[in-house]
């Protein structure tokens, strides 16, 4: 874990100490190297949550004035939208670069870990976005009053998302459909 993320990690710390929520969480991911990991702390406040983690594909925002041009803007913009395709949900629409990512979800008890989620999630489409963010849902997961360890895990070398800044949303991002 670099230092960044470690910094991640402490600060999602601080409300485990306090028995205050630290949710939503957004940290910083690398997809380009197979192999990388993120694990932080989330700490549940309530019962019946559900936990939608999302990765963020950031891509300049057309709206904010670039010394690249707008055109550059939405060169960048449409490299990233074809990447991940169209909405996994739009019938016969291209799906994008298709990529797994390893989720584990651990419950903290008194005598150790509970295992509640452990699963690759083979990553597929686009779920939309705005402003600067293209967003891909890693599923809905229902969690209960407590503390937990989220891990996730890059399974594949992604050399496009080099020097592309992605992070991972954990917590709720939208109402489920």
């Amino acid at each position: 874990m670099n230092i960044k993320n470690t910094l991640l990690a402490i600060v999602g710390f601080i409300p485990f100490l306090s028995g205050c929520s630290n949710l939503p969480l957004e940290v910083p991911i690398d997809l380009s190297k197979a192999g990388n990991v993120v694990e932080f702390e989330a700490v549940v406040t309530s019962d019946n949550y559900t936990a939608n983690p999302t990765l963020l594909f950031y891509v300049p925002d057309y709206v904010t004035k670039n010394p690249q041009g707008e055109t550059e803007v939405m060169r960048q913009r449409r490299e990233v939208y074809d990447f991940l395709g169209e909405s996994q949900w739009k019938q016969n629409g291209k799906i994008g670069e298709v990529f797994p990512i390893h989720l584990s979800i651990h419950k903290l008890t008194k005598t150790g870990k509970e295992l509640i989620v452990d699963k690759v999630i083979e990553t597929k489409g686009n779920d939309g976005g705005w402003g600067g963010q293209y967003t891909r849902r890693l599923g809905w997961y229902e969690l209960n009053k407590g503390k937990y360890i989220v891990r996730f895990e890059t399974l594949k070398d992604i050399e496009f998302l080099r020097d592309k800044k992605c992070t991972i949303y954990f917590g709720r991002r939208v109402q489920k459909v």
